[in-house]
C-alpha cells in the first residue's frame, strides 16, 4: 500500500489501484465503501455523458509514500466498454498539503468532456462530533 498525506488526511492505495480509501485521524477510514477518487466523462456523439469511475479500473502505482503516480493504460466505462485512453494521476505531499492532478492521452474515437480529479467522497470529515469537522478543499490554478 502507498500513502500520500495532507496534514492529517491520508489517501491510501494498493499496487494495482483497485483498493483505496481516505484515512483521517488515527488512520480511521473516512471514505464510504465503493467510492471513487476520480471520475471521467466521455462523449461519443450519441452518448454525451459516458461515465468512467475509478472503482471500475485496474492500474499500476509507482513511486514511494508521499509521491506516487497512478497509471491506467485504458479506461473502462460503467457498462464495461474499454477505451484507448491513458490516464496518469499524480499525488504528492508538499508540507501539510497534497498536490493532485491528472494527465490524459486520448487515442480513442470518443471525446473526453470532463475529468473530476480529485473526486473526494468522505463519510465524515474529521470527527463524529460535527463541531470538530474540518473541510479539506481542492485548491488549483
Amino acid at each position: 500500500m502507498f500513502r500520500v498525506y495532507a496534514g492529517e488526511l491520508c489517501f491510501e492505495i494498493n499496487n494495482n489501484a483497485t483498493q483505496y480509501h481516505w484515512l483521517g485521524i488515527n488512520n480511521e477510514v473516512i471514505s464510504p465503501s465503493e467510492h471513487d477518487y476520480f471520475r471521467v466523462f466521455l462523449d461519443n456523439g450519441d452518448e454525451k455523458e459516458i461515465a468512467v469511475f475509478s472503482k471500475n479500473q485496474t492500474g499500476k502505482v509507482l513511486g514511494k509514500d508521499n509521491d506516487v503516480v497512478i497509471t491506467y493504460d485504458k479506461l473502462i466505462d460503467e457498462f464495461n466498454r474499454e477505451y484507448d485512453i491513458k490516464l496518469n494521476v499524480y499525488m504528492k505531499s508538499v508540507g501539510s498539503n497534497m498536490e493532485y492532478y491528472a494527465e490524459i492521452e486520448n487515442y480513442s474515437n470518443v471525446r473526453v468532456n470532463e475529468v473530476e480529479c480529485p473526486f473526494i467522497e468522505l463519510s465524515k470529515i474529521y470527527d463524529n462530533d460535527t463541531s470538530k469537522d474540518v473541510l479539506f478543499r481542492a485548491n488549483g490554478p
